[in-house]
């Protein structure tokens, strides 16, 4: 999702609005949770989409 976000503003498809670099932020914090209780628990962890 982060890359097809980044690519639609590089080719002008969607405008970066002020909130774009928080979206960003925000699942990239939910995929090292998730790498996190992934290594603690010893299984695979499934994101919401």
């Amino acid at each position: 999702m982060i890359l097809s976000l980044t690519a639609a503003v590089v080719r002008g498809e969607i405008k970066e609005d002020v909130l774009f670099p928080l979206r960003i932020n925000m699942i990239v914090v939910e995929i090292l949770d998730a790498a996190r209780r992934s290594a603690k628990e010893g299984k695979t962890i499934f994101l919401k989409k």
